[in-house]
């Protein structure tokens, strides 16, 4: 794509500030129509060292009205964020519905760095891996209704040179310039290359890229103008409907390998542990968890639990028993309710990424992201064609997970019906658990077969290799307890056997 770029010529002021006035104008106007429509946007650009990106963000912003936009300045990752999975810095990040985010450099620097590392990248499994996610990533925010517009302005290296050495002679600017700046512009050639590739890659139909020539700043800020007016109109289209919808197809014929697991009413419910042996196998194997979580933190190794089943399954009790052969200095427990008006005006990822982990540290959720395919479903609060895209959405995000080397356990915990009526009218009936039922319980209970179809769907469709489920039989609370807590600590051997066998 670079080697075809061609060099303009600097515009007449004259023409320029006719041409600014009209797109600045636009831009205010399109605004207030994204706000009106919930459309959020990601404006990011990339391009060589002094090629005028901060300056193009703080020219594009003019016309704009500050409450709605927020801009972020992408350097390397600092010490949290060097111990978080890849992509969670910038799904922090993410614009709410009406909101425009601009991007002063990207995921893509991280790409960059990949591909750097490794020269053949076109072989490289590392790079490959990163593409992938690139592309899932981007996907999975324009199928959830959010524009990304990616731009790269481009200058030459003997352009860049000469900006380097004028920066480095005024003594207000001289600090700009680093001894890595010089070096990016003696590598020049090679670092195009690498990012000539990096733009044909990831050139997607849902969120192309736009080179801009950087030479001149008055073609630069037209050309970066036209291209945000451009897109945002656009993204009120027919046109872009077809777009999006493409980049969601994706979800719905994405293969994965799944393990085979039985249906949730295929459980044996009748297995039970004595109170005696129960506590006997309790407090041993807490302590063998809290040896292994030792493990997890010096390894740098994260995990997270996640805990879904029927009301009153127990599931309270089980977190309680897991948590209690953990260091409290290393896990949450993060409980998940219906989401805040925050949460809502995001992607419904969005929040479970801002709650994960960083690396040596476990979290527990009960409840959690499989809400999307269970009561969202059932309630018919999320449209079927995007319930339906996320089974697939949620796998990759779990492979996102692993592939950052997370251990990730999943429970269901199963019980019958006539053990959740006994288990309601038992709290009805004790002053102290009056708070844990409620008419919501009640009438989830009334859906029970329809969330029975749902919960087989959910672990037919999303149990994979690398998150597979776990069907609890939880008819006898002991027993649960002990089943979570074995399954917790075989799942870490095997993750430290397979890594072992790695090295």
């Amino acid at each position: 794509m670079l080697d075809e770029f061609n060099y303009e010529h600097e515009m007449e002021k004259q023409i320029y500030k006719e041409e600014l006035n009209k797109l600045k104008n636009n831009m205010a106007s399109l605004q207030l129509k994204m706000r009106e429509k919930d459309l959020s946007v990601i404006v990011l650009f990339e391009g060589p060292s002094t090629s005028g990106k901060g300056h193009s963000i703080s020219q594009t912003i003019l016309s704009l009205d500050p409450r709605f936009f927020t801009t972020y300045s992408i350097t390397k990752p600092n010490d949290i964020e060097i111990r978080m999975p890849d992509m969670w810095r910038y799904w922090k990040k993410i614009p709410c519905n009406g909101q425009i985010c601009f991007m002063d450099r990207s995921w893509y620097q991280d790409l960059f760095n990949v591909c750097e590392k490794h020269q053949n990248s076109s072989d490289s499994k590392n790079v490959n891996e990163k593409l992938n996610s690139i592309e899932y990533f981007e996907r999975l925010l324009v199928s959830g209704k959010t524009l990304i517009i990616k731009i790269y302005i481009n200058i030459s290296k003997k352009e860049q040179y000469h900006r380097l050495k004028n920066l480095s002679k005024d003594k207000s600017t001289a600090w700009r310039v680093k001894k890595q700046d010089w070096n990016k512009n003696h590598k020049y050639e090679s670092h195009a290359k690498i990012m000539d590739y990096i733009l044909e890659k990831t050139n997607y139909k849902f969120s192309p890229w736009y080179i801009v020539d950087g030479t001149f700043k008055r073609n630069r800020n037209i050309a970066i103008y036209n291209a945000i007016v451009n897109s945002v109109k656009k993204a009120f289209s027919n046109e872009f409907i077809e777009v999006r919808n493409q980049a969601a197809e994706f979800f719905l014929d994405a293969k994965f390998n799944f393990v085979n697991t039985n249906k949730i009413n295929e459980v044996d419910l009748n297995r039970s542990l004595d109170n005696i042996e129960y506590k006997e196998q309790l407090k041993k194997l807490q302590k063998e968890l809290f040896k292994l979580q030792n493990v997890l933190y010096c390894q740098k190794i994260p995990m997270v639990i996640v805990f879904e089943g029927w009301d009153a399954a127990g599931k309270g009790g089980v977190i309680k028993r897991v948590a209690g052969g953990l260091d409290a200095r290393g896990y949450n427990v993060i409980p998940i309710s219906a989401p805040t008006d925050i949460e809502l005006n995001h992607h419904y990822l969005w929040r479970f990424w801002k709650t994960m982990p960083k690396n040596g540290h476990v979290a527990i959720y009960d409840r959690s992201w499989y809400g999307r395919v269970m009561v969202e479903r059932i309630e018919n609060i999320t449209p079927e064609s995007d319930w339906k895209r996320a089974y697939n959405e949620i796998n990759f995000f779990e492979k996102e997970l692993h592939e950052n080397g997370f251990i990730i356990v999943k429970f269901w915990l199963q019980i019958s019906k006539d053990v959740q009526l006994q288990r309601f009218k038992e709290r009805e009936n004790t002053p102290s658990k009056n708070w844990k039922i409620t008419s919501e319980d009640w009438r989830n209970r009334a859906k029970w077969d329809e969330y029975n179809v749902a919960v087989d769907e959910m672990i037919e469709k999303t149990s994979t290799e690398f998150a597979p489920w776990n069907i609890v039989p939880a008819n006898d609370k002991l027993f649960a307890r002990i089943y979570a807590l074995k399954t917790v600590i075989r799942k870490i051997k095997e993750h430290l056997d397979d890594n072992s066998n790695v090295n």
